[in-house]
């Protein structure tokens, strides 16, 4: 799959969105000019050679398709699939439909409508969400306990006791006790 660092960058083309329209049948032709785009895959070696898209379907290798189903039902965005074919052992069945495989290696969606219309996204796979969110429970568990480590005492007769000295209540406590001596101190009464 992709680096966490994918997931993290959008890409925009404003020139191309002023002078061209975008839509089902150009969205792919936007995409290519990301940094999400592959220029080795199919879809170039197949347009260098100037063959019919349908190629692409004969060929082994990377290639991208955008998903034409998902932006006729809604056109307010558009998905972009990376997807790499490869033989099946055995060879599959008769006429070549079944002598490939596809695997599924990103999906990207592509804003169609709005402010954000060209905004490019790189959705993130599942182990990937799952590894961000597992790291950063972590992080915060392993930090949570730090501070616990820095508060306990151990003392032989009483065994375990926390220090709770800057507890945002005692604090409170503190800043409205110096607040009324100081404030108290400026009070004079006059008869």
């Amino acid at each position: 799959m992709s680096t966490p660092e994918a997931f993290q960058m959008t890409w925009r083309y404003d020139s191309w969105i002023y002078y061209y329209d975008l839509n089902k049948l150009t969205v792919l032709d936007y995409f290519k000019h990301s940094p999400f785009y592959d220029a080795t895959c199919n879809n170039e070696v197949v347009l260098q050679q100037g063959g019919s898209t349908e190629r692409i379907y004969e060929m082994e290798g990377l290639y991208y398709e955008p998903d034409l189903k998902t932006s006729s039902q809604d056109p307010t965005y558009f998905m972009i699939r990376k997807l790499h074919r490869e033989r099946r052992p055995g060879g599959g069945g008769r006429g070549g439909a079944g002598r490939f495989r596809d695997r599924l290696l990103a999906l990207y969606y592509v804003l169609g409508q709005g402010p954000g219309r060209g905004t490019v996204f790189a959705l993130p796979d599942l182990h990937s969400v799952l590894r961000y969110n597992l790291s950063t429970s972590l992080h915060y568990a392993n930090s949570a306990f730090q501070v616990l480590r820095e508060r306990v005492k151990y003392n032989r007769g009483k065994h375990y006791t926390w220090d709770h000295s800057d507890r945002p209540e005692n604090k409170n406590q503190e800043l409205v006790q110096a607040a009324s001596s100081s404030s108290s101190s400026r009070c004079h009464h006059h008869p």
